[in-house]
């Protein structure tokens, strides 16, 4: 029985350690970030006592990180929360459309904010309706990749200062 257990334990090790790290997608920001990279984390966000799947963003060229969190508690819309020290905000992905939106309640309770006075409300509304087409994880992961920096004010001196 020892053996069974320390056979299952290792193995769930190593399992975790091959995910850990796992690129996802990879692309072009198109911007002075450079390239960007979105891979599967180890750490969770937890909502609600519930641990959700997560991801980090790294760019090519700025050493901040962006943790995106999947809440698929919704069967109707599944919920990304986007978090980085300078801005918290939520994308969602609806039957016919993917796009951006301030923050529901239940992320709030939990101590993200969405700082309006960091956030530039042009690309905000710009971003309502992002996709109606191709939203898959990987797809909605990389366009998140690409647009969210875009929701801070100045957000190329925000990312390229460490």
């Amino acid at each position: 029985m020892k053996n069974v257990f320390s056979l299952s334990t290792v193995f769930i090790a190593a399992f975790a350690v091959a995910i850990a790290g796992q690129v996802v997608i990879k692309g072009k920001t198109h911007s002075a970030l450079g390239v960007f990279t979105v891979e599967k984390s180890t750490e969770f966000i937890s909502i609600d006592g519930q641990e959700l799947e997560t991801y980090i963003i790294t760019y090519e060229n700025s050493e901040k990180q962006v943790k995106v969190a999947i809440d698929k508690n919704d069967k109707n819309c599944k919920k990304y929360l986007v978090c980085c020290e300078d801005l918290s905000i939520q994308y969602v992905c609806r039957e016919n459309y993917f796009g951006v939106e301030k923050l529901d309640r239940k992320y709030i309770k939990e101590g993200y904010q969405t700082n309006v006075y960091k956030m530039n409300q042009g690309s905000f509304y710009h971003q309502k309706i992002i996709t109606r087409e191709d939203k898959t994880d990987r797809n909605c992961l990389g366009l998140i990749a690409v647009y969210y920096p875009q929701l801070l004010r100045n957000y190329e001196e925000v990312f390229t200062r460490p």
